[in-house]
């Protein structure tokens, strides 16, 4: 079937005493809610923003084992405002024991410099977080102040040290010069913890550079 992956983004919120949460699917999905924490039990409660707008609520609970590496839980959906829930999932999710190397690609980076024909581009109101995972990459741009994100895209990708080919299969918000379908190749260079990516984005040299954010 197909596989569907996403960047969450979790804070604290110590004023309402809960945690928040942002969810960044590769299908162009949002997921926002809040989460609280009892001993191992999770539970949650969020609102699923569909490609196409359409927006469903959603009632999670998970329950972690002593060394948080295992969690089972089950989802309920509700589809008239919350007036009624039903069964949506039940789920196991349990932590992998691969780690990634420090020249893979693979895990959360940070966009530091963008530059379009040497031309820095101006970052003070936006950052770009991006995510790589067995051949399916995310990039969401985001509202420095206000968190909110306004432009996301992401597709398939292929990598073998030296060349990247990201290939496009989903774009939303504010896309000007992405489209579905295109494929994109960059050369890379991985070195302290950063990616340099060099290539073209249509008639422009594009040069990136990414942090690390996880591994």
């Amino acid at each position: 079937g197909n596989v569907l992956r996403g960047i969450n983004l979790i804070g604290y919120d110590a004023k309402k005493q809960c945690y928040v949460r942002q969810s960044f699917m590769s299908d162009g999905s949002t997921d926002t809610g809040t989460f609280t924490l009892e001993g191992r039990i999770a539970r949650s409660q969020s609102t699923i923003t569909t490609a196409t707008g359409k927006k469903l609520l959603v009632k999670t609970e998970r329950k972690y084992s002593r060394n948080w590496r295992r969690q089972e839980g089950r989802q309920q959906i509700s589809t008239d405002d919350g007036k009624t829930w039903k069964l949506w999932a039940e789920f196991v999710i349990e932590k992998s024991n691969e780690t990634c190397c420090s020249a893979s690609i693979e895990g959360m980076w940070d966009l530091e410099d963008i530059r379009f024909d040497n031309s820095p581009v101006d970052m003070a109101e936006w950052r770009s977080l991006k995510t790589f995972q067995s051949g399916t990459f995310l990039c969401v741009g985001l509202d420095r102040e206000s968190g909110e994100v306004f432009r996301t895209h992401g597709g398939t990708y292929s990598y073998d040290g030296k060349t990247l080919l990201e290939t496009i299969t989903f774009v939303g918000g504010e896309i000007m010069q992405i489209k579905i379908g295109q494929s994109f190749t960059y050369a890379i260079e991985i070195k302290d913890g950063k990616i340099h990516q060099s290539g073209h984005l249509n008639d422009q040299q594009l040069d990136e550079a990414w942090s690390r954010m996880s591994k």
